[in-house]
Order: structure tokens, then sequence, then C-alpha cells
């Protein structure tokens, strides 16, 4: 039996040290030998995106408008300064919040991300200039787009060896539990639904996991790679899929060599949490299509998953035990309707 070789590459979204912020992880599949050519295309495109911040922090930036602007004052010294609003802009930020433009600027320098009152502040000045904040929220805009169209591309170019996976809280708001153990609830739920997709096509598969969460120190963020003995905890995720397998791998260095798709699997999970603010999977499919569609199988079956009361009820019908899908007002309708859908595709199957 032929034994396929992938690596899931997950990024998140929503601040996991608050459980007030909704919190989703975006896992690009991806098989073994696609070309260097390939991600030196994705690697390029974001970096004349954001040439100015480390590596690490671009899916951060081109989140938030007031760090894109602050990353567009930081490029004022080198050539191809692409839009003539930094300058303006720039000057603005540096004179209504002097000391939080330089504060913010050093963190984006070094590679931490800001404080979110930091933002917030730069933010609110950015709301006394409306035809500068509209011209920089299209230039956002129009960049995360770009990225979205580059990796549609890419799927449609090898639709058989990339995926694209996404997971939200089925109960949101309700987690008590640490930043570090919801980031391994929302990678477990994921682990599985891969395992519920590649176990739909022949033969065995191997999986190793990058992931990146981002650690809240001193109220600024700072990435930390997934360890080996994160890894081995999440390898009994697997335990109930026969012919899909968890592989410890060591992760890159967050930097320069990070992988390109790991920081384009963050790019997406911004819009992914956007997304799963939906109240129906139908919804949330439909405005995650542009960018790369969720969905396979024969019948076909959903990409998305969940945290919760759902993902412990697929676990045990996994494991071949009775489960009852909830239906209590506090789970996402999305987060039922992955589940029913699942739950009948198992039913269906020879």
């Amino acid at each position: 039996m032929t034994t396929r070789s992938w690596q899931l590459l997950s990024g998140h979204a929503g601040r996991l040290d608050d459980p007030t912020d909704p919190a989703c992880v975006v896992g690009l599949l991806v098989e073994d030998g696609l070309s260097q050519a390939d991600e030196l295309r994705v690697r390029r495109l974001l970096r004349q995106l954001v040439p100015s911040v480390p590596w690490a922090l671009l899916g951060r930036v081109l989140a938030r408008p007031e760090l894109l602007a602050v990353a567009g004052a930081m490029n004022e010294d080198e050539d191809g300064r692409d839009d003539e609003d930094d300058e303006p802009l720039a000057a603005l930020l540096g004179t209504c919040e002097p000391t939080t433009f330089e504060r913010v600027r050093e963190d984006l320098t070094v590679g931490r991300e800001p404080e979110p009152e930091d933002g917030r502040r730069l933010a609110d000045v950015l709301v006394q200039a409306p035809v500068l904040r509209r011209s920089l929220r299209d230039r956002q805009r129009r960049r995360r787009q770009d990225v979205h169209a580059l990796l549609a591309d890419l799927h449609r170019a090898r639709p058989d060896a990339v995926a694209c996976f996404v997971t939200g809280e089925g109960e949101p708001g309700e987690s008590d539990t640490s930043g570090e153990e919801r980031f391994l609830e929302l990678l477990e739920s994921q682990l599985q639904r891969v395992a519920d997709v590649l176990e739909r096509r022949d033969g065995t598969h191997e999986l190793r996991l990058a992931a990146v969460r981002w650690v809240v120190d001193d109220g600024r963020g700072h990435p930390t790679p997934l360890e080996l003995a994160q890894q081995a905890a999440l390898a009994h995720a697997l335990v109930a899929h026969r012919r899909v397998s968890l592989a410890p791998w060591s992760n890159p260095r967050q930097g320069a060599e990070q992988r390109p798709l790991l920081v384009a699997a963050e790019v997406l999970a911004q819009r992914a949490r956007r997304q799963l603010e939906a109240e129906s999977l139908t919804a949330v499919e439909a405005g995650l299509a542009p960018c790369w569609p969720v969905r396979s199988g024969a019948p076909a079956a959903s990409h998305v998953s969940a945290t919760g009361e759902t993902a412990r009820c697929l676990t045990g019908l996994r494991q071949g035990e009775p489960a009852v899908l909830p239906t209590g007002p506090s789970t996402r309708r999305w987060a039922r309707e992955q589940a029913e859908e699942w739950r009948r595709a198992w039913e269906s199957a020879p």
C-alpha cells in the first residue's frame, strides 16, 4: 500500500490568551514535493506586500490597518515605496501619538506584535483622517486579495496535492483554559478533520505538523513554534484513524527560514475568523471559496471543523460509540452542520 507524505502548516488568528476574542486556526495541507518555484512565488509576493517588517510578522501586519501604516513609514528610506499616502500617514501618527508610534515601530522592527492598546490608539488617530484611512483600508484589501488569488492559483494547479482546513470554536467565549490549551484544542480538531479527509483517499498517509502560536508577554505577541512534546501530545487525536499517522517534526525556525505557506496560513486565518461569524456552514464556506475551496470527496464534505461539544461527539462517532450531536443555543449553527454532514458521510460509506 502506497504511503503519501504530507505537511500541515497551521497559523492562527485571535488572541489566544483572551477567551472573549474569537480564535481560529487555518491549516494548509501540502503533499511533499511541492515545487520550490511555487513556494518562491508565495514568498516573493508576501515580501513585496510588506517589505519593511520581519518575515514572521507579515500576516499580523496585513490584518491591521494601523500596523500597515507604521510598516509603510518604516519603508520610507527604501526604494520601491508603493503608496503616496505613506508619508502623510506617518506624519499624522507621529504627530498625534509620537510615543505610541515609536513604540509600535520598535516592536515591528524587532519582530514583536504590538500591544493591543497601542494599536487602538493609532487606530483612533486614523479615524481623524477619513480619506487617508479609506485609502489605507483599500490598500490592505488589495494586498490580502493578492495573497488569496495566488493561493487559489496554487490550488487550481495541484488540487490533489494541496488543501485548506479551517477550525473555529463551536462555543465561542466559553473557554476557561490557557492560551496554549486553547491552541492545542483547535489543532486537535483540525488534525482529526485532516485525517477524516485523507482516509477517504487510497493508501496510507503520514502527517508532519508545523504550527506557530503567538504567545503574549508584557502585552506583546511573540511567535512560538509548536514543540515536539506538544506534537506528541496531539498524536492521540488520530487513534481512530488507522491509515493516517502523525510523525514528529522539528518546526522550522520562526524567521527568515519559515515556510512561506505557514505565513500565508496566518493571512488566511484573518479572513477565516471573520467568515466564522456567519450563521450557516454554507455561508462560512462561500466566504472562503474565493481563496480556497474547503470541501472535497464524494459525497462532498466540509474541511471546516469546530472545537467543543461537536468535536467530542465526532470523536465518539469515529470510535464507533453512540453520540448525540448538540442542539443547544450556545453551539454555533455551522459547527452543528459540519458535524451532521460528516455523520451522514460516514453512515453512507461502503
